[in-house]
């Protein structure tokens, strides 16, 4: 089992009565967009961009009693005007090291409108989690409207003892520009000077 494949999430994306749950790795593969399925696209060519996005992302999280710590994410994505076509955004994870982007997208639920979603992730102990055994630290969650292209981002504080803390950061923030991005077995090393190019 790949170590993507032990970090699940469940996204849930609500919008004309659209419930959507999502996972790393999931298998399936939508041939037309729908809305109540995530879309799963093989080789990274096949995600369409949207050519820009506006959005918000707030978090939260708990603890649980062998220290899981259980992310709920909320936020809104929206394209820009002019975009004509795209399949999807998503979300991604920083850690010191690397950032890892969700295999499932979310279709948007219009293109002339915000998309409204609520993302869920669980992650193990603070120094038991895999992807943090190997890439250190989870830092930050954006959501994403591409592997590289982050629209709406937080920090993550996590106090010992306690459940993580969030703030807002900004897209070009160190945390999110110097790491090299992950997405399904691609790596791609960012243009600092780019941020998010809207």
């Amino acid at each position: 089992m790949s170590r993507l494949a032990r970090t699940w999430m469940r996204l849930a994306v609500c919008g004309s009565a659209a419930l959507l749950t999502a996972a790393f790795g999931a298998p399936a593969v939508a041939a037309t967009p729908d809305p109540a399925k995530p879309i799963v696209v093989q080789p990274p060519s096949l995600w369409d961009v949207a050519p820009c996005a506006t959005g918000d992302l707030t978090g939260a999280a708990t603890l649980d009693g062998d220290g899981r710590r259980h992310l709920t994410l909320t936020g809104w994505i929206q394209p820009c005007a002019d975009t004509k076509h795209t399949n999807g955004y998503g979300m991604a994870y920083y850690y010191a090291d690397t950032a890892v982007v969700s295999w499932a997208l979310s279709p948007y639920a219009t293109l002339s409108g915000p998309t409204a979603f609520v993302a869920t992730a669980s992650f193990g102990p603070v120094g038991q989690e895999p992807l943090e055994t190997s890439y250190g630290p989870l830092a930050a969650v954006c959501v994403v409207r591409g592997p590289i292209s982050p629209v709406a981002c937080v920090r993550l504080t996590q106090p010992d003892g306690g459940p993580p803390t969030f703030a807002p950061i900004s897209t070009g923030d160190p945390l999110i520009t110097s790491v090299p991005v992950q997405w399904r077995n691609n790596t791609w090393v960012q243009d600092q000077t780019c941020g998010n190019c809207v």
